[in-house]
């Protein structure tokens, strides 16, 4: 985590641009930060979204479906009913609606609630881990990644700025799959662990 504007200095002294300020605005180079962080951020919940995680507890109230979620989730991982863990399902695959007992299922239901299929007879705490939506960074901020992602998105915003002269969707594309790539080699976890026995 390093402060919003030590990086844009650094990304400045990067593009040349630090002494006389005339190439880039402070907001230009925050927009090229935001994006760049959209992309990290997308890259992290596809290899390994338990780093973002955040864990969400509620009670729901017996014959209660709905539970109303504090923001904007970008990705839901896991609802556990108890120690049950629910399925995920849609609207379209609950048949039977006026059933109750014990919760099988969850659904979204616009941006920022979830049903539970069937209601609870009884009370019942439900855990949900999620990763929320992120507000974009100001300049009074910190980057809210590790140290080591800092490198990712630093390079991310200059070469988005280097290229917005003669900018090409292909060379945003291989500087994304470079990035993602290097991640994936920082993340990816290893394979389960396997036990053979041999034939005697």
């Amino acid at each position: 985590m390093i402060p919003i504007r030590e990086a844009i200095r650094r990304i400045r002294t990067a593009v040349h641009d630090e002494e006389q300020r005339i190439n880039y605005t402070d907001a230009e180079i925050l927009n090229a930060l935001n994006a760049g962080l959209r992309v990290l951020r997308r890259t992290i919940a596809d290899i390994q979204p338990e780093i973002l995680m955040t864990a969400r507890t509620f009670e729901l109230a017996a014959g209660e479906d709905e539970i109303q979620l504090p923001s904007r989730p970008l990705m839901i991982l896991d609802v556990t009913a108890g120690k049950f863990k629910l399925l995920e399902t849609n609207l379209q695959h609950v048949r039977e609606k006026p059933l109750t007992g014990r919760p099988k299922y969850f659904y979204r239901t616009g941006l920022q609630s979830l049903k539970i299929y069937p209601p609870p007879r009884v009370e019942t705490a439900l855990t949900v881990r999620l990763v929320e939506d992120l507000a974009e960074m100001a300049l009074e901020d910190e980057t809210p990644l590790l140290n080591e992602f800092d490198d990712f998105l630093l390079e991310y915003a200059i070469w988005r700025l280097s290229l917005t002269e003669e900018f090409d969707m292909t060379q945003e594309q291989q500087l994304i799959a470079n990035i993602h790539q290097q991640i994936a080699s920082l993340l990816a976890p290893p394979p389960f662990g396997a036990v053979l026995r041999g034939y005697w």
